[in-house]
């Protein structure tokens, strides 16, 4: 029997719980990194280490930016090497922001005009050193709107130290919102759209083709991918939501098996006491623990008498199943866990997430520390 419990290990005021999310964590050796947005409207992203993998936290920098609706993925390049991307709102810039001691220092290494758009994602999240390549990948929009609409990635080949732009993913004018890069073995990458498209790479962004579109839920009206996650080089979990016809929010999961090119809905009957309540919005991150067992989080809206609680559900099965409802991790209304990327697993096999709340006092940026637990 397996169990997973959490609990809160790190909690500051300061963030903000209308499009600035936040932050997300990765390990590096022991130490694990932390990017907060704190102070409305202040464009600045504030960095917390934890040196015992995710028990107690420090603020240790601040960096120009803001940690935007996804756009705060840390990337964990090989030598402790720290790749940061965020947008500031306020001069519509999107920062390039590179550690070579593990997140304790930061230096800004590329600044690209934002989108000029209101409600469009500037960037889907930094992504893709590759399990074959040292090659590291930003995707997002890039230009203002007078530049076009296009989907674009930037590259680097020396360890994010310089960055090249590459060809246009998504030429279009209808600005889409790329949402997520992951990355896969051999090359794979996935990169997810508005209205619940995918685009695929299998040769580390050289070239992307668009892969099944999604199967909606009955009544499906709109939505967005969130997250993915590689459970090996083959099979691939997708996670995303929206809303019905009738304006009732909708959790989607996804799992492909033949690297992103074709995929089938995860119906509720297969993840446990599913949905947890009526206003259930997103699944906001999906997670690979090891090449068997995932978690993914969501968080309930507080319409009516929801209580606001965050959710996450684990798989024991590589994602085709998700029996178990983990302990622990719960919030206030009206916010939830706003992972994006938040989950990470520790060297000593901790699961780690960053979500805010929002009380009386103000907005908080909260750390939740989760323990996986094997009983006979």
């Amino acid at each position: 029997m397996i169990n997973v419990t959490f609990q809160k290990v790190h909690d500051s005021l300061g963030g903000q719980n209308e499009g600035l999310e936040s932050g997300c964590c990765m390990s590096s050796e022991h130490t694990v990194v932390a990017a907060f947005h704190e102070g409305i409207g202040s464009g600045k992203t504030a960095i917390y280490l934890s040196p015992n993998d995710g028990l107690t936290w420090a603020k240790s920098a601040e960096i120009t930016g803001n940690v935007e609706q996804g756009s705060h993925r840390i990337t964990n390049l090989k030598g402790n090497i720290l790749i940061l991307a965020v947008h500031e709102v306020n001069d519509d810039v999107v920062y390039v922001h590179r550690s070579t001691n593990a997140g304790v220092t930061w230096s800004t290494v590329a600044s690209y005009p934002g989108p000029n758009q209101v409600g469009v994602a500037p960037l889907a999240a930094s992504g893709g050193c590759g399990f074959h390549t040292s090659k590291a990948v930003l995707v997002g929009r890039f230009q203002t709107a007078a530049q076009g609409g296009e989907v674009e990635f930037l590259q680097s080949l020396d360890q994010g130290e310089t960055w090249d732009m590459g060809p246009a993913i998504y030429p279009n004018d209808v600005h889409p919102k790329p949402r997520v890069i992951a990355n896969g073995g051999a090359g794979n990458f996935c990169i997810g759209m508005a209205e619940l498209e995918v685009w695929v790479s299998n040769d580390y962004c050289e070239e992307f083709q668009a892969a099944q579109i999604l199967p909606k839920p009955a009544g499906f009206f709109s939505g967005e991918v969130t997250a993915f996650a590689w459970m090996d080089e083959n099979v691939v979990l997708c996670a995303g939501g929206g809303n019905s016809s009738g304006q009732k929010d909708w959790p989607y999961l996804y799992r492909s098996t033949d690297r992103g090119d074709h995929w089938t809905h995860i119906d509720a009957a297969d993840i446990a006491s599913w949905p947890p309540h009526e206003n259930t919005r997103v699944i906001w991150e999906v997670h690979r623990i090891t090449k068997d067992m995932a978690i993914f989080f969501c968080d309930v809206g507080s319409q009516g008498d929801a209580s606001g609680l965050a959710q996450s559900r684990v798989s024991i099965d590589g994602g085709l199943t998700w029996p178990i409802v983990p302990t622990g991790l719960n919030f206030p209304a009206p916010s939830g866990a706003r992972s994006f990327g938040g989950c990470v697993t520790s060297l000593r096999g901790n699961l780690l997430v960053t979500a805010f709340t929002v009380d009386v006092f103000g907005a908080h940026n909260q750390i939740w520390r989760g323990t996986v637990t094997r009983t006979i």
